[in-house]
């Protein structure tokens, strides 16, 4: 699926910004992801924020660029590979113990953000008992149904765009996402990830 030039512009802005974000050595993910929301939403406020917020056009535009999917699920692989960070940009660092598995939550989240929104919350919580398995506990599928949550209230009542930041602090991200017990610095293989080559990524895991 082709984007739009505008969407195109925004998205390639807010992965520039996502790699500053995610690349720094002394900054969790589970923040450097809140860092991001509200950078996005201030960087193109007119373009989120009016008599009607657009709460699906910042939903997308932030999953053109965290998971390589559209807002209904669609792979961008062939049309616009140029706007994803890649499967490698983040991993668990700073997210509560009960979503840490030493994979790439972000990306695992947010897409998860993106069925709520569409779907709501049952069916993302039932897609990822499907996906990851139904055994307990289970970071990934604890942390899809918050973002299930987080999806059906963008898209109903609940929670409004400028408390998306706020809500991802509050609710996964640990007190101390700086330094500490956050386990940045515990994985010197992480080191230059956004240099790696990204051929050959599909052949990963997405989580």
């Amino acid at each position: 699926m082709a984007v739009s030039a505008a969407q195109r512009q925004r998205c390639l802005r807010i992965k520039d910004k996502a790699k500053e974000l995610f690349g720094r050595s002394d900054v969790g993910d589970c923040e450097s992801l809140a860092e991001l929301v509200e950078w996005t939403q201030d960087e193109f406020h007119d373009v989120y924020f009016g008599l009607n917020n657009d709460e699906e056009t910042f939903v997308e535009d932030l999953g053109l660029v965290l998971t390589e999917r559209t807002e209904w699920g669609s792979s961008t692989r062939d049309d616009d590979t140029d706007l994803y960070l890649g499967f490698k940009f983040a991993k668990d660092r700073c997210f509560s113990a009960e979503y840490q598995d030493g994979s790439n939550q972000v990306r695992h989240f947010w897409g998860y953000v993106m069925i709520g929104f569409n779907w709501g919350p049952n069916i993302a919580s039932v897609a990822a008992r499907i996906m990851e398995g139904s055994y307990s506990p289970n970071p990934d599928v604890d942390l899809s149904d918050e973002a299930g949550k987080l999806g059906s209230r963008l898209d109903q009542v609940g929670v409004s765009l400028d408390e998306v930041a706020t809500w991802i602090r509050d609710r996964l991200c640990k007190d101390d996402c700086f330094s500490g017990d956050s386990g940045i610095g515990e994985d010197e293989d992480d080191e230059g990830w956004l240099e790696e080559d990204e051929e050959g990524e599909e052949e990963e895991g997405e989580d």
